[in-house]
């Protein structure tokens, strides 16, 4: 079957070469000798709000079209209807290289994120994306290198493929218990993410999903986890150890493809360490150990609490000094403790 074909001689180029052919998929919209469609456009007319971007009509809901300039776009906030129509989706490639585009608020009609809407939207810092969205699809913020923290929420079951690829300033990743699958790539050369917690529900981490994610020293894996597919860690180089929910035995019993994964043959592995034992007081980074690195954090959430913040577990761990809330004497604390002044926090 020539599909079949063809991605067989994609995925040999990509374990030849380290990297995916393409950024993330394309839909194909036609017929093409042979391949079968795998997505069609819905009918729709255009009509442009604001002059800002274009939208399309459809049936019964609007989806955003493309950006009508994209060196205007700061700060933008979409609407959640448009002539008395829901908003329901983002369309693919919608805002693609608006460099200028800074903070979005995506409103609570939006359920579908459509492959590479925030494409290499450099000077993107935050977004929140609402619960009311259930799919977020290939690559819709890959690029996105000033992002610094993403919270996805519980209304998504898989992280598709190639999604935060290349966010290299992502610190903070949120992924909730309703997700099942990490997809190809979607954390794939993410340098400044060091830590991050793989919920319960996750069975599948797909191919190359932290590939080159240089600063990652710790990650938490549950025993749910039944496929680490090939080169997940490869050039994760920093990465030291693991805290596994499970026992020895069922760490053997995962399917790990040994291509790209050599670093598990040299971490810590930690057995029936659960998610629980990141409540470590002073782990502000929930790295799951204290050191000056919490310290720092602290003081960058001080500063910065937007681009730096410490969410929920996080702010309970830095909370050391005795008073309520986290302040510089919480930092300061961790400091004693580093340099052995205090033995105990």
């Amino acid at each position: 079957m020539k599909i079949r074909k063809i991605i067989t001689a994609v995925t040999a180029f990509t374990l030849v070469c380290g990297m995916p052919v393409f950024p993330y998929a394309r839909p194909l919209t036609e017929v093409q000798a042979g391949i079968e469609i795998i997505e069609t456009e819905e009918e729709y007319t255009v009509g442009i709000y604001e002059n800002l971007f274009e939208y399309h009509k459809c049936s019964d809901h609007i989806e955003i079209g493309k950006q009508i300039d994209k060196e205007s776009f700061t700060a933008l906030e979409i609407p959640s209807e448009i002539n008395g129509m829901p908003v329901t989706a983002i369309a693919k490639e919608v805002f693609f290289e608006c460099t200028g585009l800074t903070s979005i608020t995506i409103p609570y009609s939006v359920t579908t994120i459509k492959q590479g809407a925030f494409y290499s939207c450099t000077g993107l810092t935050s977004i929140t994306i609402p619960y009311s969205v259930t799919t977020i699809k290939q690559g819709a913020f890959y690029d996105c290198s000033a992002l610094t923290s993403i919270t996805i929420p519980e209304s998504i079951t898989t992280v598709e493929d190639y999604v935060f690829r290349s966010c290299t300033s992502l610190t903070s990743v949120t992924i909730p218990d309703s997700v099942t699958t990490i997809g190809k790539f979607s954390f794939c050369e993410c340098p400044s993410l060091t830590s991050i917690t793989i919920p319960d529900s996750v069975t599948t981490i797909g191919m190359g999903a932290f590939n080159s994610c240089t600063g990652l020293t710790s990650m938490t894996i549950p025993n749910s986890i039944k496929t680490i597919d090939i080169a997940v860690f490869e050039g994760c180089d920093s990465l030291t150890d693991i805290y596994y929910s499970g026992t020895e035995e069922e760490w053997n019993n995962i399917s790990i493809e040994d291509y790209g994964n050599d670093i598990l043959n040299h971490v810590t592995i930690h057995f029936n360490s659960s998610r629980d034992e990141k409540n470590l007081s002073g782990d502000a980074n929930l790295d799951g150990k204290v050191s000056i690195s919490d310290a720092v954090a602290i003081l960058q959430y001080l500063a910065n609490a937007e681009k730096y913040p410490l969410d929920g577990q996080a702010k309970i761990n830095a909370d050391v000094d005795g008073a309520e809330g986290v302040t510089g004497m919480d930092a300061a604390v961790i400091q004693q403790y580093d340099a052995g002044i205090i033995t105990e926090i």
